[in-house]
């Protein structure tokens, strides 16, 4: 078989492929998604990575507008960066932004933790203003019309391709470099029947390639949702009612969760990153 010299490369030139392999990507750095519905907690437990030494400081990559959790548990150790910002002041798209978000994440960073918030948001005209701009050309040429603020399908595969090259690289690059990757996701419900279950189902709100990427190859997807609890007032017998958080992390019929960490409740009250990184420690040093 003849090689065009065009792509002729290091084969041609007898270079072996088993020299200089990269070293081992190193232990200790956790990586999965919190997906649940508006102020359940999510960026809140993964921002409690603040309090520990081993996980802060913390990058926010935030691709909403700055969420209000962000600003209440941000401290000397928590640094955001507002992608749509970013994008509106250097008059930018998300597909400019994101091989360069790649690249810098490809080295050792000052960070122990990358938070991606809200990808669900990545879906959306706003953020893919050059997709749209090229459909609407596109559109012209074949005489039919397309609405810029509306995604069609073909619009909505091609930022699916781009987001899932994105996600794929950020965790390559979070274990290759050592630091944690966690990503947060609103929940989508519908409602299901089957012979053993009927109700609501809750899974991340993304495209099915998104789910499966994420399913597949990160270590966790859990869900959150909020509740309250009684708890007692000190000196009195009266109880008050408080707000409290909880993680499920395991798969069930009512809602998707996977997880590759051991030893973790089914059902886990207040949680902090802290608790995830623990068990992911004491599974990985053999003693789970």
């Amino acid at each position: 078989m003849v090689i065009p010299k065009k792509v002729a490369g290091p084969v041609q030139q007898g270079k072996p492929f088993l020299l200089n392999l990269p070293e081992l990507y190193p232990a200790g750095v956790i990586n999965g998604i919190l997906y649940g519905g508006p102020g359940v907690g999510k960026t809140g437990t993964a921002l409690t990575a603040r309090d520990y030494e081993h996980l802060r400081p913390i990058l926010v990559i935030a691709f909403d507008s700055i969420d209000p959790t962000i600003i209440k548990f941000s401290n000397e150790f928590v640094k955001t960066l507002d992608v749509i910002e970013e994008m509106k002041s250097r008059n930018i798209t998300i597909s400019m932004m994101m091989p360069s978000l790649l690249r810098e994440l490809d080295k050792k960073i000052p960070f122990k933790t990358v938070l991606l918030d809200n990808i669900s948001k990545l879906m959306n005209p706003l953020i893919f203003r050059d997709i749209m701009a090229e459909a609407e050309v596109l559109a012209k040429a074949r005489g039919r019309d397309h609405d810029p603020d509306v995604m069609e399908m073909q619009d909505y595969n091609r930022a699916t391709n781009r987001v899932y090259g994105f996600l794929e690289r950020a965790r390559s690059n979070s274990l290759k470099n050592g630091y944690n990757l966690i990503l947060t996701a609103r929940e989508r419900i519908d409602y299901i029947k089957t012979q053993s279950y009927e109700g609501d189902f809750y899974y991340p709100d993304l495209s099915p390639e998104l789910r499966r990427l994420i399913l597949h190859e990160y270590d966790f997807c859990f869900h959150m949702e909020s509740g309250t609890s009684l708890q007692a007032v000190e000196g009195s017998q009266v109880k008050k009612s408080i707000s409290v958080r909880y993680l499920h992390t395991k798969d069930k019929s009512d809602r998707v969760c996977k997880t590759k960490i051991g030893g973790l409740e089914s059902k886990i009250k207040n949680p902090t990153l802290d608790i995830l990184y623990q068990a992911y420690l004491k599974e990985s040093n053999g003693h789970g």
